[in-house]
């Protein structure tokens, strides 16, 4: 996530919010965060570990 993050900043992408990290009690782990892309959409990245 952090990769694509870092892609979509450096091409004029803002970022929105922060970044959320929740751990389940099964082990399960999931980080997402918000960012706009150039044009001003809001995109969400949410990977599952």
């Amino acid at each position: 996530m952090a990769g694509a993050r870092e892609q979509i900043l450096a091409a004029g992408g803002s970022p929105v919010g922060e970044i959320v990290t929740l751990a389940r009690g099964n082990g399960a782990k999931v980080t997402w965060c918000y960012v706009t892309d150039p044009e001003g959409n809001i995109i969400e990245l949410q990977p599952w570990s």
